[in-house]
Order: structure tokens, then sequence, then C-alpha cells
């Protein structure tokens, strides 16, 4: 058995984790409503301009197990964070060169975010995981096209800005 941290109480981690186990009564059982301990009542996420309220009635006919984050909901977690990562890095790169996403023929940010999480599978089977890393490579792909990788002219270019957090 291996225990993980889990920022449960941070808004945003918070909604995450009980958008992926809203329909595991277990898993909503065993977090609120830990065996032998006082129930929570409700958890309060401020995110943005939103209140998002999590509660849950004490469900009798669940047994009240501890919650445990398993690999697969560590994964969903992380693939939660890879979206939104993809979401808001696309709409900041959209919007610092907007003329340049105009020139060609993008309306908005979609495209772009659709090529982030495109270029961060890529990034991931070739070992890039960190958002920084997948940040340079989706800029560069946004301006060079998502296959500058292999183009010879921007080699020391692509060397340069992708290796020096290493």
């Amino acid at each position: 058995e291996q225990w993980y941290y889990l920022r449960f109480w941070e808004p945003r981690e918070t909604v995450n984790l009980f958008s992926l186990i809203r329909h595991e009564r277990e898993d909503v059982a065993g977090l609120l409503h830990p065996r032998d301990q006082v129930p929570i009542r409700a958890i309060y996420a401020p995110i943005g301009g939103s209140l998002f309220k999590i509660s849950s009635r004490t469900d009798c006919d669940v047994e009240k197990a501890p919650f445990i984050l398993t690999a697969e909901k560590r994964a969903g977690l992380g693939r939660q964070q890879q979206d939104r990562f993809a979401h808001e890095f696309g709409e900041k790169l959209f919007g610092i060169a907007p003329h340049h996403f105009q020139r060609l023929g993008l309306a908005n940010a979609d495209p772009v975010v659709e090529m982030i999480e495109t270029v961060a599978k890529n990034c991931r089977d070739k070992g890039f995981v960190h958002r920084n890393e997948i940040a340079k490579i989706a800029t560069m792909s946004a301006f060079f096209g998502t296959c500058f990788l292999q183009d010879a002219r921007v080699q020391p270019l692509a060397e340069s800005c992708l290796y020096q957090s290493k």
C-alpha cells in the first residue's frame, strides 16, 4: 500500500476530484463521511467567479471505507489537469499573437487548444512531460508548424529552447 499526498482542499483540485468520483457512491461516502469521524457536510470551492458546493447526504446503505486515491484516479486527475492546461495555454497563446492566428484563418482559440493537445500527446511519446517543455514546443509549433522539429533550419533554436531547462 502506498500513500499519496492530495491537496483536496484547493478549490480546483476539489472540483476535479469530485467530478472524477461523483458516480462512485463508496468513494464519495469515504471522503465526505469517513468511518468513526464527523461527516463533512459540504465543501465550498471558489474558482474564478464561480462558487461550487459539494455535498452529499449521509448514505446509510454504503459502507464507509477509507477513500483511496488509486493509480486510476490519479491518472484521471492528471488528464483533467492536462486538459485544463491545454485550454488555458491555448487561450493565452491565441491572445498573445491574434494577428498571426487570424492570418492562418483562425477566428478563435479552439484550433490552438486542439493543436496543444496533439503536441502534448506527441511530446509525451518523446519523453517531454513537464508543462514548460510542452508550452515551449507548442509555441514553436504554432509559429513554425507542428513538424518543426524535423526542419533542419530550426534545429539550433529548438535545441537551445528545449534543453535549457534540463
